[in-house]
């Protein structure tokens, strides 16, 4: 981490923590593992000396000693330990366009956070469904590499079969997200870069049903996510025209997939434009999400 100021001048303020993977770095830095318990122990010696009869002195000692036992919770520590020691081996790269897939990255900026648990009930309402739908179908439209063929009417006739057949893959598609999990997602804005993530509720410090309240969707205030970089923006899906090999590539793939691919191919690519990464954003797995607190 950079040099901050003097211990006691500030304070870090957790939004997220993923204790568990923390926990896992952690103990491939030490020797024994990750601590999950602290004990320290502190005695204290009292003594007393006395004398009895005037004449002969006799010397009388008494001592009693007091063991000071506290236990400590070190899992807020962890954090912490892990920020120094990352830091120190160099592991943190603070710079988004020169990081690797699965390198750590530090990046800070502007928060927005949103819980797609909301939204488990509004595809059954028409009005939605109607504008994710078009919206979809536009974003395809602007990326479709295909050209029409033949005169004016012919092309009028594909255009139509080309929506339709679209329509119905956004419509399966919208089935196919009422099963999927709906998570919290986060886009923390960094420079020109946009970073999304996907958020675990029980790695929240503040519930995501508080914050939309409070918020809305943009958290006050500037913000730190350090995570495991593991996407990198989209390039345009590559057609027979304008990539053959790329496209080749990612036929391949999908057979890969087996018989259904072709259906898997169609969905999935809705699914994540309704609920996943856009495709001009990094995407993370965040680790610790936090900000300063200085006095």
């Amino acid at each position: 981490m950079a040099q901050g100021p003097e211990k006691g001048d500030s304070v870090y303020d957790f939004l997220y923590v993923d204790a568990r993977r923390i926990a896992v770095f952690l103990s491939q830095f030490e020797q024994y593992g990750h601590l999950t318990s602290l004990t320290r122990a502190a005695s204290e010696t009292n003594s007393s000396s006395g004398g009895l009869n005037a004449v002969v002195k006799l010397d009388t000692a008494a001592s009693e000693q007091t063991t000071q036992t506290r236990q400590f919770d070190p899992q807020w520590l962890a954090p912490l330990s892990f920020l120094d020691q990352a830091g120190q081996k160099g592991m943190i790269v603070r710079e988004l366009s020169e990081a690797r897939i699965g390198q750590l990255v530090l990046a800070s900026g502007r928060l927005a956070m949103f819980d797609l648990g909301v939204m488990r009930s509004a595809w059954e309402i028409p009005a939605i469904r109607d504008v994710i739908i078009q919206g979809a179908m536009d974003a395809q439209d602007a990326t479709d590499a295909l050209p029409l063929q033949g005169n004016h009417k012919d092309r009028q006739r594909q255009d139509r079969e080309r929506k339709a057949n679209a329509a119905k893959e956004m419509s399966a598609g919208l089935e196919f997200i009422k099963l999927l999990p709906h998570a919290i997602q986060s886009s923390l804005r960094n420079g020109e870069a946009e970073i999304w993530a996907s958020l675990r509720d029980d790695n929240l410090i503040v519930p995501a049903s508080e914050l939309l309240t409070k918020h809305g969707h943009v958290i006050a205030g500037d913000w730190n996510a350090v995570g495991i970089l593991d996407a990198l923006p989209d390039e345009v899906v590559p057609s027979v025209e304008s990539d053959p090999e790329k496209f080749i590539a990612h036929a391949t793939a999908a057979l890969a997939l087996g018989a259904l691919w072709q259906a898997i191919t169609a969905i999935t690519p809705i699914a994540r434009f309704a609920l996943g990464r856009p495709a001009t954003s990094y995407g993370m797995t965040p680790l610790l999400i936090f900000r300063e607190v200085a006095a």
